[in-house]
């Protein structure tokens, strides 16, 4: 699920599957291939219905939880919110509620164990019984290790066959301690040091974010360029706002840029409708399919509609050095020379010296693009191109200088 949701990367994966883990939300995902050689870890219900040799059931010895909260009790025909403060309806109700809550933890408990094909594991561990009572009816609430404890010792003649065994210290060998000679302080001084830089060094980093480290942007503070506001995939957001920029105005526009008519453009305005409404910019439709249409003015855009092979929307990654470089790029064109990277861009600048700040930092911006697809592809990269839209004229196109140095660069300082 969380790959057909655009998630890539097994660090962002493990953050994903413990925000999961941390609000109870977990999707199973069942597998179709049973027959493997490996062991599956699943909840019961995706368990529902399959089969395997061994099947060790866990987590028996938590206790269960009362309820805490307000439940719906439906009574004469009707139904109400009743909670501990609701004394009459509580108490009525409250026997039927437990008598029902056990028969589920039962019949889960059940689906468990006959997931079993030719061995059962589990462990009965349990409490002492409270005043040496033996009787396991008279502890309140138990936990699923009791309950198959209690149905075992009633039913000893079904047949089953029940180990339990003693806790035991396993014995500990006696070995010689051996020492062994420190190496030179100075070595090992310089060999924590690059431990330690390697460590705290980004293993994974978007083009983006390099882009801004090579501009001297600190990380931690705030990005006022929307260009460069194009962080990974985020699995949480809708599929609208994945792996485009920060503005809602400039990710209404990508999207509207990702799936119209490059041709014609007839559809532009109802996609601007609809990804206004989807970013909650509803009143700026205007705005977004003029910024929009202005980019199928551009060359390279041309191109596309003259019949040149190309992919919108494309995420790439790939390792360079001990490092993966990755990112979405917005449209990759096949030119008779190679392919060209685009880069739509719906932020304003003006002036000379603002130009060529925002330039330089989207020039290896498009650079890195370059090489991670450079690293992915056997065929050249051969350029970057910014399409500056614009919602009065025509998008200008900027063709990045000294593209072979700017790819240079950004290996060098990936690795």
């Amino acid at each position: 699920a969380w790959a057909d949701a655009g998630g890539h990367g097994v660090r962002r994966y493990l953050q994903w599957a413990a925000l999961q883990a941390a609000e109870s939300r977990v999707a199973d995902t069942i597998l179709p291939e049973h027959d493997h050689d490996a062991v599956r870890v699943m909840t019961i219900h995706a368990a529902k219905g399959l089969e395997f040799p061994i099947t060790i059931v866990a987590g028996l010895t938590t206790k269960p939880r009362r309820a805490t909260t307000n439940g719906v009790v439906w009574a004469n025909d009707t139904w109400m919110l009743a909670g501990r403060g609701d004394d009459g309806v509580f108490v009525a109700q409250q026997p039927i509620d437990e008598q029902m809550g056990d028969a589920e933890r039962r019949r889960l408990l059940y689906v468990a164990c006959t997931r079993a094909v030719d061995h059962l594991v589990v462990s009965l561990h349990r409490g002492v019984p409270p005043k040496n009572n033996a009787d396991y009816a008279d502890w309140g609430p138990l936990t699923s290790a009791e309950l198959m404890w209690a149905a075992g010792a009633a039913e000893a003649s079904s047949g089953a066959r029940c180990a339990e065994f003693e806790l035991r210290t396993l014995p500990v060998a006696e070995t010689a301690r051996r020492s062994v000679e420190w190496a030179d302080h100075a070595d090992w001084s310089a060999e924590r040091d690059r431990v330690f830089t390697g460590a705290t060094r980004r293993t994974g980093i978007a083009a983006t974010r390099l882009s801004e480290e090579l501009s001297g942007v600190d990380e931690r503070d705030e990005v006022d360029d929307a260009g460069l506001d194009k962080r990974p995939v985020n699995v949480e957001l809708p599929p609208w706002q994945r792996g485009r920029y920060g503005t809602s105005i400039g990710r209404a526009v990508h999207g509207v840029l990702q799936f119209c008519d490059l041709s014609t453009g007839a559809d532009i305005d109802n996609l601007a409708r609809a990804q206004c409404a989807a970013e909650g910019v509803i009143g700026l439709e205007q705005q977004v399919a003029a910024l929009a249409r202005s980019a199928l003015a551009a060359p390279i855009v041309q191109s596309v509609v003259a019949g040149a092979e190309h992919w919108r929307e494309l995420f790439v990654a790939a390792p360079i050095g001990d490092r993966v470089l990755e990112g979405y790029v917005d449209l990759l064109v096949r030119t008779p020379d190679g392919l060209v990277i685009v880069d739509y861009k719906t932020d304003q600048w003006s002036g000379p010296v603002q130009s060529t700040e925002r330039i330089g930092r989207y020039r290896l911006q498009l650079a890195a693009y370059g090489a991670a697809l450079g690293t992915a592809l056997e065929e050249p990269i051969v350029g970057g191109v910014l399409v500056r839209c614009s919602p009065k004229a025509d998008a200008d196109q900027i063709v990045i200088d000294d593209w072979a140095s700017a790819i240079d660069e950004v290996r060098l300082a990936v690795r």
